[in-house]
């Protein structure tokens, strides 16, 4: 998300007197490659209804708004919900519960819905 906004202000000019040069890992422009079917439910369900539910400059996934939007996205027909981690990211091989119970402390973050309509 660093590299994607870092790239978006680069494009407008901004910032850019102030630094000298930008080391960017994995820059995100799209994301095509998604396989998850309840990533890409949510990539189409999300710009048409990013007005009408949200209506939020800030996009906090620990928030009611975000909850009833995710409880809609896991009502879709092919869509399961149950493993929540692998439905969003799929199958991974290096995550454990421990591993999942320390990421969900800190994360997920809130972003600009402007991001995620971009991504989406």
């Amino acid at each position: 998300m660093g590299t994607l906004i870092a790239l978006a202000a680069f494009s407008e000019g901004k910032q850019l007197e102030k630094v000298k040069s930008a080391a960017l890992l994995s820059p995100v422009a799209y994301l095509s490659h998604m396989t998850t079917t309840l990533d890409v439910v949510a990539a189409r369900a999300f710009v048409s209804e990013i007005t009408t539910i949200f209506g939020l400059a800030e996009f906090n996934p620990r928030g009611e708004p975000v909850s009833d939007f995710l409880k809609a996205l896991c009502a879709q027909a092919g869509v399961d919900c149950y493993d929540l981690i692998t439905a969003l990211t799929g199958k991974n091989c290096c995550l454990n519960d421990s591993t999942v119970e320390h990421f969900l402390k800190n994360e997920p973050q809130s972003t600009s819905t402007k991001n995620l309509v971009h991504l989406s």
